[in-house]
């Protein structure tokens, strides 16, 4: 996947995820095991590029982790939300990230 190509997809989904009534307990779990997998996994300095090798690789897992996580919540299971959101919300961190205007 394109590094511009992610970006677009994270931001759609920080979007959706700072919507009022979003985060519910379930979307909120979720969303924190997603952050806890990915802090594990990429560390504290990484490139946008390596971000989105994550996300591929943590795209495949995605709904087993939600399923499990939160069974009576499919809302929680969405990738385009959930995961995107994260996501969107990390590539801040990441050593060449440039807001953009």
């Amino acid at each position: 996947m394109s590094i511009r190509l992610a970006e677009l997809e994270w931001e759609a989904g920080e979007r959706r995820l700072g919507e009022p009534g979003r985060m519910t307990g379930a979307v909120e779990r979720v969303a924190e095991a997603v952050l806890v997998e990915l802090r594990r996994r990429i560390g504290p300095t990484f490139t946008l590029a390596q971000l989105a090798d994550v996300y591929s690789e943590t795209e495949r897992g995605f709904l087993a982790l939600a399923s499990r996580l939160a069974p009576n919540h499919p809302d929680a299971w969405d990738p385009s939300l959930v995961l995107d959101g994260v996501f969107g919300r990390y590539r801040r961190q990441a050593s060449d990230w440039v807001a953009s205007t």
